[in-house]
């Protein structure tokens, strides 16, 4: 008799471990969150544009962050800006052109044309 009460006791506390455990774990999924945020970065030199975009991954628990945002980069894109080539090459050619003319007064002539030149340089 004695050991079919401590099978009871020893069968509910059983149970009752494994309802704390479930509803500890039912709870801490529905604390835990994953935050998103998109991210683009457009880096202008010269005469080039690099665009980079991804979007940027954060765990948080309760509302507070656990651990270090992640990156995930989905597209890179290093492009040539040809209005930028194409624009300082007009006002080069111009200013020689204004040179020559003025020092020697021989009429200027170009041999290409600006698109051609920047065709040509890139390509």
């Amino acid at each position: 008799m004695l050991t079919a009460i401590f099978a009871i006791q020893a069968l509910l506390l059983v149970l009752v471990i494994v309802a704390l455990v479930a509803g500890w774990r039912q709870l801490t999924r529905s604390r835990i969150t994953i935050e998103y945020e998109p991210i683009v970065y457009v880096e202008k030199r010269l005469f080039r544009k690099k665009v980079v975009a991804g979007y940027r991954e954060r765990l948080l628990y309760d509302g507070f962050p656990i651990g270090q945002p992640t990156e995930r980069i989905v597209y890179e894109s290093d492009e040539v800006d040809r209005a930028a080539i194409a624009n300082a090459l007009t006002k080069l050619l111009q200013t020689v052109q204004r040179s020559i003319e003025a020092t020697s007064g021989v009429p200027f002539t170009a041999v290409k044309t600006i698109g051609e030149a920047i065709s040509e340089a890139l390509d």
